[in-house]
């Protein structure tokens, strides 16, 4: 059966994201667009992650707990994970290498932290658009190791895509996807399309479908976990 997917979306906890993307909102917006999964992938932390589980739990649809990490070559990458205590554990990791730099949200905007009914439960205080002290080989490495699946973002994006830092996709990456906007492809891979939404009306429609044995987190990592020697 085809399931429709958004698996790179930001809540009010990632600074440069709008204040109303709250649990609900997402969730709501995400359902009204008859979106079966959503991933929330905020910047190196996942401290909402777990109220969107919470707030999809009545509703006809999977959240997939993750985060959008930024290596320590400040290329973004997706890493997924099929539970929120597998996430928790990474979390820790990403957590310990940041830099201890605090976040101005006259700057760069608020890191909102909120509960399931959207009640603010505090503000992060640690920035959390820098790079941390992980290579992408070691978070690669890393994810793998923990049964999750990584997946390189907006890979043409200046600044931040791996082919403006790196030139191109190493090969000895273990990955089968990369994240893509609108109709781009990269030869070799299979081409993830997302709407790395930080606004509520970015979420994606019925765009990006999977063709999956039933509707669960683990059949949808059947198809996006890497296999050795795979190219498209």
């Amino acid at each position: 059966m085809k399931y429709f997917t958004d698996l790179h979306i930001h809540t009010a906890l990632s600074p440069c994201a709008d204040d109303d993307m709250t649990p609900n909102n997402i969730v709501n917006m995400a359902c009204l667009k008859e979106l079966s999964f959503i991933a929330i992938t905020d910047h190196n932390s996942m401290l909402n992650v777990e109220s969107c589980m919470k707030c999809a739990s009545e509703k006809d649809i999977i959240v997939v707990p993750g985060m959008e990490v930024s290596t320590s070559e400040d290329i973004h990458v997706l890493c997924l994970f099929s539970d929120l205590d597998t996430l928790k554990k990474f979390d820790q990791l990403i957590n310990e290498s940041l830099p201890d730099i605090k976040n101005r949200s006259d700057l760069f905007g608020n890191q909102l932290i909120l509960d399931e009914n959207d009640e603010l439960v505090g503000q992060h205080d640690q920035f959390l658009l820098t790079g941390c002290g992980y290579s992408i080989d070691e978070i690669n490495r890393i994810v793998i190791d923990m049964g999750g699946v990584f997946i390189p973002s907006h890979i043409y994006r200046e600044a931040t895509g791996i082919l403006s830092i790196l030139g191109t996709v190493p090969e000895d990456l273990m990955i089968n996807f990369v994240e893509v906007e609108a109709s781009q492809q990269y030869e070799g891979y299979q081409c993830l399309r997302t709407s790395d939404a930080h606004h509520l009306e970015s979420i994606l429609e019925k765009e990006q479908p999977f063709d999956l044995e039933e509707k669960s987190i683990e059949s949808l990592f059947s198809k996006l976990k890497y296999i050795k020697n795979v190219k498209f």
